[in-house]
Parts: C-alpha cells; structure tokens; sequence
C-alpha cells in the first residue's frame, strides 16, 4: 500500500489567482446595475412597470379585491396631518385625522366597489331625504349625483346631517363613492375636496389618484383662457311719464366673467349685463345737474328743497329708490335694442364712437367675438341705494348672472367646493379697464391676475349672502371676475370695491359666494363643470411645458387650437415650446425598445454570470481539494 503514489487528478480549469469572490461579484453588480438601469429608463420613459405606484387601485376585474398603493399619492392627493385612510377588502375610507373643525369632525369620505346602498340606524327614528339630484361627468364618466338630509333622533333632541352620493359604473362595474357627516349640503371639506379632485378613472376601471398638476406658478396661466371680457351696448329713446326726456341714445359697459361649463355657460355680475330704462335715466340724472335738477321739480319739489337733496347723498339715494319703484310703464326705452358681446381671445371690438357702438348692434360672431344671452340673473339696481340711503333694509339679491354664447369645447373653471378661510391666498382675475392706457398697446386683449387673501368673511347687509372681503385691489370692468384658490378653483366672483372719504384707509374688494351662482344654475336646470378636452389639454400641455418636455407639449397646444382657435395663450406658449425643442433644451421620453434592450442585456448578463459563479465554484472547491491532496496536474500535463 505504501509504494502506491496518488493517482493525479486532471483538471481542465485555469485558476485566476484574484480573489474569486471580488472578480465574480463585481461581475454580478455591472449586470445588476444594468438591470436597474434598464428598468429606470423604463419608469422614467411613463411606461408602466409593474403596478404604479401612488395610485388608488379599485381593481374592478375582481368584485373582491380593492388595493391601495400609498407611496407618492400620499404626499400629493392630501394631507396626511389632516386625514386619515382606512383601506378595506371592499373600500377605502377618509376620515379627520384630528378632531378641530366642528364642521369636519363627523366627516367621511367612502369610494366603494358597489351599488349604492342605505340601511337606516335601528330605533333611531332615522330618516333620510333627497335634496338635489342631477347626472353630470365626474371622473371621466357619467355620474348621479344625490345629495341627501338625514335626520336621528336620540331622546327629545333630533339631529340633522348631510351627504353626497356619486353613483355610475367603470367597466359594468358599480362604482359608489359617499361623503357622509357633512354640517350643510353644499358645506364639503377642503382635505376631502383635494382627494375628490385628484380621482379619476383609468381605461381598465381603476380609480386612479394623484393625477398630475400643474406647478403653482402656472396656475393663473391654467385658467386665464376661460376669463373672457363682456360688452355691453344698449341703445334707445329714455321716456318718462309719456314724454321723451331724450332722442336716441347708445351707451356701453364692459367687465369680466368667466366659463363655468364647456358648453358656453359665462358666470359674471348681475350689474355688469343689466341695463334698463330705470339705469339709464338713473345714469342721466347722477351725470347732468341739469336734468337732475329738473327731475327734483317734476316730483313737486321746491328749489330750496331741490339744492338740499342735490348736497345730501343718501337723500338723493333715497329719492332714486323712489324712482326704481315706479311701474315700467311710466319710465321705458322707446326702440330699445341691445346686444352683449363677449371677447373670448385677445382680439377687442372697435368702439371710438356712439355709431361703433350700433354698429355692434348687427354684429356677427366671430371665433374670438361672440353674442350672449342672458339666461337669467339674480341682481337688483335698487339694491345699492337703498344702502346708500341709510335703510336697514339692505340687500334683496345677490349680483350674479348666467349668460350664454353659442361655444362647444371651452375652457372653464373648476369651482371651489369647500370651505373659504380667513387668510386664504387668492387670485383675481379680470379686464379692468384702467389697465389699457397710454403706456400700452390696447390693440389686444389680455387679462390681468392681481393676488391678495381673504381678510374677512362677512355677511351682506340685510340678507343671508356672503361676502369676501379682500385686500385684491380691483378697479372698473374687473366685475364678475373669478376669484381663485392656489388650486385654480373660483370661489367667487369680484363684485364691489369700497373707498370713504378718509385719505389714511385703504379700498377693499369684496366677493360674492361662488355658491350663488350655484344656486342661480340649479335653478335654471344648467350643469356646471361639464367635461372639456380643450381643458384638459390646455393642462396637459402646460404640465409638459414645466417639465421642459417641449415636444409633447407643442402636440398637447396644437389640439387646444384646433379645439379653441380663440384661446388666449395657446400661440405664445406653442412658439415657445418649439424655441425649447431648437435651443436643445427638449426632454425626450427614452424609447420603449432602447429601455427593454438595456433592461434585456443586463438581465442576460446577470444570469450568465449566476451560471458561470456557480460551474466556477464547483471547480474551485474541487481545485482546493486536489491542493490539498496535491494531486493536482494542470490541464497540459500527461497522466
């Protein structure tokens, strides 16, 4: 046995004296990196990998299965410190996440994978009754909107509260998405509205959340294009009591307004489109010492008592009451004709002369020149002097119109559905006329946004209406222009400013409450918010523009063109994005196949080096073993 030598063992193996884990490792990490790569390219392209993140995933496929993906939706769909999410097998709530506003405190938001259903609370004596209901577009499809009042009596004591119901369907799937425990019908919370502003459903029925905005600097930019600026021309002979007081006479306005809808619908100020044979000899009398004068002593006055009312305003203000009084037969306009014209892009009306004006009277719309109506309006010229003399009795109306031009397709504007607060920052928007004087080119229009906050929320005198009062300095034509949030939401329109006498205090603004215009469209029957792809493309195309993905942007302008040739800042933007793309500043997506092909070879590269670390590890234990045994003989060598 001893005289017996090892048999040698051959093996055909080149041994690398680097250290084996350092050379097959950093084989591993230059594939994995291209993996990782590959993959990024991919998500950074907008294609999708695997499940999106920061999405709401209602998956309708399976009536069982409903996920909520957290992750970037978190910090942009809402306020984490404000609400709460409580996801289920079947829903996913909201709710307060501290208890500090009386008004959110009982507050939930439910968006469930089925049919709306209501079970009443057992011996609660618990009712529930239909308020409002209306069909309209929500999420990208067809929706019912219920809004309901709920009553529960415990002991002696009955309590109220409200809710919303949104039900329709995403694929033959029941979609229903409730917002229970409000304080008042119209009363939604802000951290619940952003929520609701952010869902949307996908192609294949999800409910996707934390869809993109726009950056806040372009915010005014958003809804600009759907500010537009009204005229108004009224033409006739002022009659009192059956006598002519003067021959045929034109005269003209103009202030702001704004679409609510895609089909047409302008919201603006009552005073801004109303005019009759009251306002006009009102006009006269406020403007001709003459006429007033002679006016005061068709009533019966004396001289002395005439001077007397002519240095009093508020007993001239309560003369003109009077007057506002008296029957449309007795003050009217003999051959009255009048038009409001309505300027939708940057194009203006000429107007140098009364015959200007009539000859608007016959004027044909244009793509950027329109003709509205007016649907109706909640306003009163009364109203302002009745304050202006002294009485308690205050305001009767709002002052706020609906008009109509014959559009398809417009811009418009969200309107804000929660709650105005103190401090609040805002955004005026509007045509005031002082804005188009000597320094500037008054050839085109363009609108002006002035900001500001809310300093107060008060109540109009004499009424149960709201008003907002501001520090947004805001001179005339800016009436009936939208308000808006930092979101791009109106939540009035800007109605009146107030000076007094005393040098040392500043002029305030003040708002009329967006929901009187709500009001004055439920009650004509007008949907507001209607779908717009002229809108949604505008934002689009803006979104692109801040991220420099010029490109897509010029294809997102080019649609709101065509959609809308009048739109105000389509042209400026275009030429701009297209001096991106020729100074190279252009972000382009990565192409599908370039990502895959990366993606591709570092995952090849990845298994092939698994494989190789593997067949080398064998052998490297077997070349160890064979050291130690020292029958090792290197693949040249002879047996």
């Amino acid at each position: 046995m001893d005289g017996h030598k090892p048999q040698a063992v051959n093996l055909k193996v080149r041994h690398h004296h680097k250290p084996y884990l350092l050379r097959h490792l950093s084989m591993l990490v230059v594939a994995s990196w291209l993996v990782f790569t590959g993959l990024l390219t991919i998500t950074l392209a907008g294609l999708p990998v695997g499940q999106p993140a920061g999405v709401l995933s209602v998956n309708t496929a399976k009536t069982s299965e409903l996920s909520v993906f957290l992750h970037d939706w978190v910090s942009s769909a809402y306020d984490p410190n404000l609400l709460r999410v409580d996801s289920r097998p079947d829903y996913v709530q909201f709710s307060p996440a501290h208890i500090s506003d009386p008004a959110q405190a009982s507050a939930r938001l439910a968006i469930q994978k089925s049919a709306e259903s209501y079970i009443p609370p057992k011996d609660l004596g618990a009712t529930r009754v239909l308020l409002e209901s209306s069909y309209s577009k929500f999420l990208g499809a067809t929706f019912q909107r219920n809004t309901y009042e709920q009553s529960v009596t415990l002991g002696d004591k009955n309590y109220k509260a409200y809710s919303i119901v949104w039900t329709g369907e995403s694929n033959g799937q029941p979609i229903t998405i409730r917002l229970e425990g409000l304080r008042g019908p119209n009363m939604l919370p802000a951290a619940f509205e952003t929520v609701l502003n952010t869902l949307s459903f996908a192609s294949d029925g999800r409910v996707l959340a934390a869809k993109q905005t726009v950056p806040a600097s372009y915010t005014a930019d958003l809804v600009s294009p759907a500010a537009v600026k009204i005229y108004r021309v009224t033409c006739g002979s002022l009659v009192v009591d059956g006598q002519e007081v003067s021959g045929e006479h034109c005269d003209a306005s103009t202030g702001s307004g704004f679409f609510v809808s895609s089909d047409g619908h302008i919201a603006t100020s009552g005073h801004v489109v109303a005019r009759n044979a009251k306002d006009v000899l009102v006009d006269v009398l406020l403007n001709d010492p003459g006429s007033l004068a002679n006016f005061l002593k068709y009533m019966g006055l004396s001289e002395y008592q005439a001077s007397v009312i002519e240095q009093r305003p508020e007993l001239l203000a309560a003369v003109i009451t009077r007057l506002y009084d008296a029957s449309d037969s007795v003050i009217k306009l003999n051959n009255k004709r009048s038009m409001l014209l309505v300027a939708l892009g940057t194009r203006a009306p000429v107007i140098g002369s009364e015959q200007d004006l009539r000859n608007l009277l016959d004027f044909q719309d244009t793509d950027s020149l329109k003709q509205a109506q007016i649907i109706d309006m909640d306003y009163s010229s009364r109203d302002l002097f009745v304050l202006a003399s002294g009485s308690e009795d205050g305001f009767s109306t709002s002052d706020v119109a609906l008009i109509k031009i014959n559009a398809n397709d417009t811009p418009y504007i969200k309107l804000f559905t929660g709650q105005v607060t103190q401090n609040m920052k805002i955004t005026v928007i509007g045509f005031p006329g002082d804005a188009d004087n000597i320094l500037t080119d008054n050839n085109s229009l363009s609108a002006t946004a002035t900001n500001g906050t809310i300093g107060a929320i008060r109540v109009a005198a004499g009424s149960r209406y709201k008003l907002y009062q501001s520090d947004a300095d805001a001179s005339h034509g800016s009436s009936g222009g939208p308000v808006i949030n930092e979101a791009g939401e109106v939540l009035g329109l800007l109605t009146y400013r107030y000076k007094n006498e005393a040098a040392s205090d500043s002029a305030k603004s003040y708002i009329r409450d967006i929901a009187d215009l709500k009001d004055l469209a439920r009650e004509n029957n007008v949907t507001l918010g209607m779908e717009s792809t002229t809108q949604s493309s505008w934002e689009r195309g803006l979104q692109l523009f801040a991220e420099n993905r010029f490109t897509k942007a010029v294809q997102e302008f080019e649609k709101v063109k065509n959609n809308y040739p009048a739109h105000r800042l389509a042209n400026s933007y275009l030429a701009s994005a297209k001096k991106g793309i020729a100074s190279g500043h252009d972000v382009r997506d990565v192409p599908f196949v370039t990502a895959a092909g990366v993606s591709f070879i570092g995952a090849s590269g990845a298994s092939g080096t698994i494989i190789l670390m593997a067949r080398h590890n064998s052998r490297h234990l077997s070349y160890k073993l064979a050291s130690k045994s020292k029958t090792y003989r290197p693949h040249h060598a002879t047996s």
